[in-house]
């Protein structure tokens, strides 16, 4: 059986790696540049152009970025995005020697994309330039307005981006956000629909909770996609950073980080810079899985203890999937080098999943286990009093041990159990009436199991005649 609660875990941890791992360059020093170019080439896709980031294209000859390239092309326009302070400095950064360095294939200039505040600015600086003959390949100076374009965004519209908490830097994560979002709700929403048929439920309703199960999947990948974003952009990340690169730097650890398990993990930066992101990551899916609990809490759907029992296995679980992933990826690649110099990174990859699942479960599970300890669940709170409802109606209607085993059997199998459980829990906080709710669930299930009795009929001739064999036969055994 598939643990759906972990494998939420896993996807929305994942979720908020793939998102940080995405902000890399926006979070660098000059971070402002890449965020001008994510953003301009979304809004084109909003517009409904034909946009394709190219900026990270790699040369083949080098097995590097590609000197000199485009960074977008849109409408078969090719791009070259500077987002400089100044009008000036944009048109600097692509001259070099008296000439422009960014050229297509047949020697025609790529598109300058600068800040929209400085358009003007730098179309008269290279206009200028043209006209003084500081750029070789072009001689007319209109064509200075063909070469530049205009950014849809300013220059502190693009740096806003690269912080925490600002209304561009939200507004961005949100828009990239749904993009993530919607992909998870399309793959959660066959998932779910196959499986409702599967489970012998109707197009209609079938349909109906592949609807409810993509809305609620789009609105989790959403918040962790943003807090995770939101997160990397503060001091958060870089704590992190400094603080694992200090621990694996001492000389208790240095030393494991040689031979195998340094190419499954890497040099120290490279296993920085991988457990900070997967920290942030874990902070953000604990925030928005723990919100969920709290939720529940405060409409009465668990109690406090529950909700804290949950949100500690979470926290237990998530960490440990941390350092399962560690150590998986270097078991994993211990073994796949036995099996061959070819296997290690495939075994690293395959340890690195595994290792971090089952860290997780079983960290979970040990959490709940200890905690089971001292808090009982909500869900035993109320199936003891589900027992005192079956124990009524077994007086009530003289039900038989196996009609009593067959209403439990029915009970614990019904797939609402769980809504049925969480409804029981508030009534009872309401107004204390968990019993009647119980009670007539039970007797549902009793009279299901009542219709196939066998109906018991007595004829009064036959009744008196095998009273009288039974006394004869008394009279004569005496």
């Amino acid at each position: 059986m598939v643990d759906l609660e972990l494998l939420k875990q896993k996807v929305l941890q994942s979720v908020g790696e793939q998102s940080i791992k995405g902000l890399n360059q926006i979070n660098s020093r000059q971070g402002h540049g890449f965020a001008a170019e994510e953003m301009n080439h979304l809004l084109d896709k909003v517009m409904i152009k034909n946009a394709i980031l190219t900026g990270n294209d790699i040369d083949n000859e080098t097995g590097r970025l590609k000197k000199y390239g485009h960074d977008r092309v849109v409408d078969g326009k090719f791009i070259q995005t500077k987002y400089c302070n100044s009008g000036r400095g944009c048109i600097d950064a692509c001259v070099k020697d008296g000439d422009l360095v960014y050229l297509l294939d047949n020697g025609r200039p790529q598109q300058i994309e600068v800040p929209s505040d400085k358009y003007e600015e730098a179309v008269l600086n290279l206009e200028n330039r043209i006209r003084k003959g500081a750029i070789k390949s072009i001689k007319d100076p209109s064509e200075a307005k063909n070469i530049v374009r205009k950014g849809a965004f300013s220059y502190e519209q693009a740096k806003r981006v690269t912080l925490a908490g600002t209304v561009e830097s939200l507004v961005f994560d949100s828009a990239t956000g749904l993009i993530v979002a919607r992909d998870a709700m399309l793959v959660s929403g066959v998932l779910a629909f196959a499986n409702a048929i599967w489970s012998g439920k109707n197009s209609d309703e079938a349909l109906q909770v592949a609807f409810d199960v993509s809305i609620k999947v789009a609105g989790v990948t959403f918040f962790t996609h943003v807090i995770s974003a939101q997160l990397s952009k503060t001091f958060v990340k870089g704590a992190f950073k400094a603080s694992v690169k200090s621990i694996i730097q001492s000389d208790s650890i240095k030393p494991l980080l040689k031979g195998v398990t340094r190419k499954a993990l890497g040099n120290a930066t490279e296993i920085s810079n991988n457990l900070s992101q997967q920290g942030v990551a874990a902070i953000a899916t604990i925030v928005v899985l723990s919100t969920i609990e709290l939720n529940k809490f405060l409409q009465c759907r668990i109690s406090g203890a529950q909700a804290f029992k949950n949100i500690a296995a979470l926290s237990v679980g998530v960490a440990a999937g941390i350092a399962g992933h560690a150590l998986g990826k270097v078991a994993g690649a211990k073994l796949g080098a036995t099996l061959g110099s070819n296997a290690g990174p495939y075994g690293a990859a395959i340890g690195a999943v595994v290792g971090s699942v089952v860290a997780s479960y079983l960290a979970g599970v040990a959490t709940k286990s200890i905690l089971d300890k001292f808090i009982d669940d909500d869900s035993v709170e109320m199936l003891r009093i589900f027992e005192e409802a079956i124990a009524e109606l077994a007086r009530d209607y003289i039900l038989s041990t196996v009609e009593i085993e067959l209403v439990i059997s029915k009970i614990r199998n019904n797939n609402d159990m769980a809504d049925f459980l969480c409804f029981m829990f508030y009534a009872e906080k309401r107004s204390q009436c968990a019993y009647s709710v119980a009670f007539v669930i039970a007797e549902k299930e009793a009279k299901e199991v009542l219709a196939d009795r066998s109906i018991v009929k007595i004829n009064p001739g036959e009744l008196e005649e095998l009273c009288d064999k039974k006394v004869a036969l008394e009279v004569l055994e005496k």
